[in-house]
């Protein structure tokens, strides 16, 4: 990717890698937390560069997915609290190296259910509003992903034209780029896993089927019970 095409997002960046991201003039860097905010700006005075910053507020959301897959909740490792995010922000407003650009959210991933991340975007909606009242003028929205995907027969797929007025109803009157990471809504059912029947037992309660395939292949269903249809001959 182009480098004015790449946002650096991750709860921990090392510095150097935030050097780097620097010395390649990428778009702008998400921080994660009021740390890293102050090694980033140390970097940048040793480089003589200004970073350009997005911060990833945590809206303490319920995103109603598996808890280990939901990432927006004041008990999750991801983002800040609004009100350390506008602390952070008057920061950089007045940093010689930091350049306030964007806010992020991300909720959680499997979101069939769309009316959390409207919830969330109407309370980040709240604060860029707050802070161009302080003259602190955001240019990128960022909404994350976390659309889901139906693989289950009585699922429904998410309604993207709903999904989308719902975002831009919270943003009326600001001028803003919305990113997002539509991630596996793109691509899941881009594929199938086809493995090969090794051995059947049945035992007095079940029927186990051992396949040429494990949680290597695919981790998913037992690292937080994710569902897929298993079609056998």
């Amino acid at each position: 990717a182009k480098a004015y095409k790449i946002i650096f997002s991750g709860v921990g960046k090392t510095k150097e890698e935030l050097r780097q991201a620097l010395e390649y003039d990428i778009l702008y860097i998400n921080l994660e937390s009021e740390a890293e905010m102050m090694l980033l700006e140390s970097v940048a005075k040793e480089l003589n560069l200004k970073a350009r910053i997005s911060i990833r507020v945590n809206p303490n959301v319920d995103a109603k997915t598996h808890p280990y897959i939901s990432t927006g909740l004041n008990e999750n490792k991801f983002g800040v609290e609004i009100d350390i995010a506008r602390k952070m922000y008057l920061y950089t407003k007045n940093s010689s190296f930091l350049e306030p650009v964007g806010v992020h959210f991300h909720i959680g991933s499997q979101l069939l259910d769309i009316s959390p991340i409207h919830e969330a975007a109407a309370i980040v909606a709240k604060l860029v509003r707050e802070l161009k009242a302080l003259q602190i003028d955001l240019k990128f929205f960022d909404i994350g992903g976390g659309l889901g995907v139906a693989y289950e027969k009585d699922e429904c797929e998410v309604d993207l034209y709903n999904y989308a007025q719902g975002i831009l109803a919270q943003l009326h009157g600001l001028d803003l780029t919305i990113g997002m990471e539509p991630g596996r809504y793109l691509v899941a059912k881009s594929g199938e896993f086809v493995c090969s029947v090794l051995y059947e037992k049945q035992n007095k309660t079940k029927r186990f089927v051992v396949v040429d395939g494990a949680m290597n292949d695919l981790i998913r269903p037992s690292l937080y019970e994710a569902y897929h249809e298993i079609i056998l001959p």
